[in-house]
């Protein structure tokens, strides 16, 4: 239900003091709540002893990069909400630096489908504000 109200409730035609005040928390908060989901359920597998199916823990941590990056790809494209894709590269640096601290040669493909996320969000995002902003520029005219 959330999911559905979230994802019709980014508009460009809203106005400014909408978008400050209801759009721009709940996009934060979403995203943040898919990064979470995706970290509780990995959690979760590992409390319960999960051995992971027969896939290690790092081929997990790709996986779910993967998906997290296609659900923020699908959300800033298509749904135009920047703010979203902003919140996934932030929680992908941090991902890159832990795993860089830790153990670089070990987590390599981590880090570097962590980077590949932060790469295509951010060519995403920079294209949608473009978008955004022609849609904007148009309707002024």
């Amino acid at each position: 239900m959330l999911i559905f109200i979230r994802l019709i409730l980014w508009d460009l035609d809203k106005s400014f003091n909408n978008k400050i005040y209801t759009q721009f928390p709940l996009s934060i908060y979403f995203a943040w709540l898919c990064v979470a989901s995706a970290a509780n359920i990995s959690l979760y597998l590992v409390s319960i002893g999960c051995d992971g199916f027969g896939i290690s823990a790092s081929d997990w941590a790709i996986i779910l990069i993967i998906i997290v990056t296609l659900v923020s790809i699908f959300i800033v494209g298509f749904k135009r909400n920047v703010y979203f894709g902003l919140v996934i590269i932030w929680a992908f640096y941090g991902i890159y630096l832990k795993r860089q601290a830790i153990n670089a040669n070990e987590y390599e493909m981590v880090i570097r489908l962590s980077l590949y996320g932060i790469m295509f969000i951010s060519i995403v995002s920079i294209i949608t504000i473009f978008k955004n902003w022609r849609y904007k520029r148009r309707e002024l005219l």
